[in-house]
Protein backbone atom coordinates (compact mmCIF):
# COMPACT_ATOMS: atom_id res chain seq x y z
CA UNK A 1 0.00 0.00 0.00
CA UNK A 2 1.33 3.45 -1.07
CA UNK A 3 2.14 5.21 1.80
CA UNK A 4 3.32 2.49 4.40
CA UNK A 5 6.98 1.53 5.29
CA UNK A 6 6.32 -0.89 7.37
CA UNK A 7 3.12 -2.51 9.50
CA UNK A 8 0.35 0.05 9.83
CA UNK A 9 3.46 2.74 10.37
CA UNK A 10 3.32 6.17 7.72
CA UNK A 11 6.42 7.66 7.97
CA UNK A 12 7.39 11.01 6.81
CA UNK A 13 10.72 12.41 4.90
CA UNK A 14 12.41 13.10 8.38
CA UNK A 15 11.36 9.31 9.66
CA UNK A 16 12.43 7.94 6.18
CA UNK A 17 15.76 9.73 6.08
CA UNK A 18 17.23 8.07 9.17
CA UNK A 19 16.35 4.97 7.82
CA UNK A 20 17.70 5.23 4.05
CA UNK A 21 20.82 6.58 5.63
CA UNK A 22 21.46 3.45 8.20
CA UNK A 23 20.81 1.24 5.03
CA UNK A 24 23.17 2.73 3.18
CA UNK A 25 21.71 5.26 0.78
CA UNK A 26 22.76 9.08 0.87
CA UNK A 27 20.46 12.17 -0.37
CA UNK A 28 19.66 14.83 0.05
CA UNK A 29 16.14 16.19 1.87
CA UNK A 30 14.76 17.51 -0.91
CA UNK A 31 15.48 14.71 -3.44
CA UNK A 32 13.88 12.58 -1.13
CA UNK A 33 10.66 14.69 -0.86
CA UNK A 34 10.65 15.19 -4.62
CA UNK A 35 10.63 11.19 -4.85
CA UNK A 36 8.38 10.52 -1.90
CA UNK A 37 6.48 13.08 -4.24
CA UNK A 38 6.56 11.24 -7.76
CA UNK A 39 5.41 7.98 -6.30
CA UNK A 40 2.51 9.64 -4.17
CA UNK A 41 4.09 8.50 -0.46
CA UNK A 42 2.41 10.64 2.00
CA UNK A 43 2.43 10.42 5.52
CA UNK A 44 -0.48 10.22 7.60
CA UNK A 45 -1.71 13.54 8.74
CA UNK A 46 -1.89 14.28 12.61
CA UNK A 47 -2.43 17.12 14.82
CA UNK A 48 1.35 17.85 17.49
CA UNK A 49 -1.27 19.73 19.74
CA UNK A 50 -4.43 17.79 19.83
CA UNK A 51 -6.04 18.43 22.99
CA UNK A 52 -3.82 18.20 25.64
CA UNK A 53 -5.06 20.91 27.48
CA UNK A 54 -7.59 19.72 30.98
CA UNK A 55 -7.16 16.15 29.73
CA UNK A 56 -7.47 15.05 32.83
CA UNK A 57 -10.81 17.49 33.60
CA UNK A 58 -14.07 15.66 34.23
CA UNK A 59 -16.62 17.83 35.63
CA UNK A 60 -16.34 19.72 39.01
CA UNK A 61 -12.94 19.36 41.02
CA UNK A 62 -13.19 20.31 44.71
CA UNK A 63 -15.33 21.82 46.75
CA UNK A 64 -17.27 24.74 45.46
CA UNK A 65 -17.47 28.12 46.55
CA UNK A 66 -20.64 29.08 48.61
CA UNK A 67 -22.90 32.09 46.17
CA UNK A 68 -22.29 34.97 49.25
CA UNK A 69 -22.72 37.78 46.42
CA UNK A 70 -26.01 35.95 45.24
CA UNK A 71 -24.67 36.87 41.62
CA UNK A 72 -26.37 40.22 41.06
CA UNK A 73 -24.46 42.37 38.65
CA UNK A 74 -26.40 44.59 36.69
CA UNK A 75 -24.07 46.36 33.91
CA UNK A 76 -25.57 50.18 33.48
CA UNK A 77 -23.56 51.11 30.90
CA UNK A 78 -20.26 49.18 29.15
CA UNK A 79 -17.07 48.75 31.26
CA UNK A 80 -18.17 50.20 34.18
Amino acid sequence: EKGKWRGSYTYGYRRIMPLLEKAGYHMAEATLRRLMNELGVQPAMYNRRKNNHYSSYKGTVGKVADNLLNQTFDATSPFT
